[in-house]
């Protein structure tokens, strides 16, 4: 093989067009920019003075007449805050006029009331919140026009509302 060859073309990758003359450029910009850009990052760094807190200032997470109310506090109550049903009687007469039924379906020969778009046949257990507590209601009885609801040892029969369209 001529040992010319691979000296010609190492010789020919040093001189290729438009290769830069001198130094190439730095990551870095010019001395005079970057001085600029270093007086502004300093003032910027620089944090400023707070003027201090009076002494008698309120605290936040403890404000003047903050006092958390028990809500067993019957004196302590927010005013016109709903009060506690007084019984069992009075909570499921509050926890039926939640449920709204839309009507009843009698399927294979069983009347299953219609509630929240879902047939619900009798002794299906529910679960109402009122006053932020959950309570246990059973449908005891479902009729073609009425159901019956239990809360423990009190029950109440409801008629089933038609609603015009």
């Amino acid at each position: 093989m001529n040992a010319r060859l691979p000296v010609a073309l190492l010789a020919l990758s040093f001189a290729v067009p438009g290769a830069p003359a001198g130094e190439p450029p730095g990551d870095l910009p010019p001395p005079a920019q970057r001085d600029v850009q270093l007086a502004a990052a300093e003032r910027l760094a620089v944090r400023p003075r707070l003027a201090p807190a009076p002494a008698e200032a309120p605290s936040p997470f403890a404000p003047v007449g903050f006092e958390p109310v028990d809500p067993g506090d019957p004196k302590r109550a927010a005013p016109g805050a709903p009060e506690k049903p007084r019984g069992d009687r009075e909570t499921l007469e509050l926890l039926a006029a939640q449920l709204s039924p839309s009507g009843v379906i009698v399927l294979r020969g069983s009347p299953l009331l219609i509630l929240s778009n879902r047939q619900h046949p009798a002794g299906t257990r529910f679960t109402v919140t009122l006053q932020g507590q959950e309570h246990d209601l059973l449908l005891a009885e479902v009729t073609r026009t009425t159901y019956t609801l239990r809360y423990r040892e009190e029950e109440t029969t409801r008629t089933i509302k038609s609603v015009p369209k």
